[in-house]
């Protein structure tokens, strides 16, 4: 649903985008894998990231070549890990969340987790994250992709302002603000409740 969104706002500001796998570089041209080329006068790669752990490799810490950690950030007894390097349980799939305040929250349970142990509380931490992109400003708080259409919590058009809310199967809650002013406490709420913060429910 918000792929859409933001495609939809690319290709109205004249971006042409072309589906495929580019197998090779050069001359000002990127060649697909079915043979096409596409000229341009400027070719940005932008390919994800690959952690640093080749400095491990004899240390007997890694699976599979990854750093894998469990709920609390230890990867071994008096050892823990947090940030991009480490991949934790998270919603049942060991993986890594490479974003900012992932690594925070993550530094603070791997912390009290060499203190205290399996008394420390387990890394559950909603991720969160922000981009601006043809004229729109999103932040998202929740676990994404997400299927389905949302909840409008304010305003009805996707392209803003809007604060869109999800919820999985399991009651985790999505809250995605487009063009949306809101501190990141009330999306954060939002995300939680899967109502417009302020907003008072009775019943009766």
């Amino acid at each position: 649903y918000l792929s859409e969104v933001f495609t939809t706002a690319a290709t109205a500001a004249g971006v042409k985008i072309v589906y495929g796998t580019a197998a090779g570089v050069d001359a000002g041209a990127v060649t697909l894998d079915d043979g096409t080329r596409v000229t341009a006068e400027l070719v940005v790669a932008a390919i994800g990231d690959i952690p640093n752990v080749e400095w491990l490799q004899d240390s007997g810490l890694l699976t599979d070549g990854r750093l894998v950690a469990d709920t609390r950030g230890r990867v071994a007894p008096g050892i823990v890990a947090a940030g991009d390097v480490a991949h934790l349980p998270v919603r049942g799939i060991v993986r890594r969340i490479p974003l900012w305040n992932s690594a925070i929250e993550q530094a603070r349970v791997a912390a009290v987790a060499l203190l205290r142990g399996d008394d420390a509380p387990e890394f559950d931490a909603d991720p969160y994250f922000w981009t601006e992109q043809f004229g729109l400003h999103l932040k998202a708080i929740g676990h994404l992709p997400v299927d389905g259409d949302p909840t409008f919590l304010a305003g009805e058009d996707p392209h803003g302002p809007a604060l869109l809310h999800w919820r999985h199967p399991d009651g985790a809650g999505v809250a995605v603000a487009i063009n949306h002013r809101i501190p990141i406490p009330r999306l954060r709420r939002a995300a939680a409740t899967g109502q417009l913060p302020g907003t008072v429910t009775t019943s009766g």
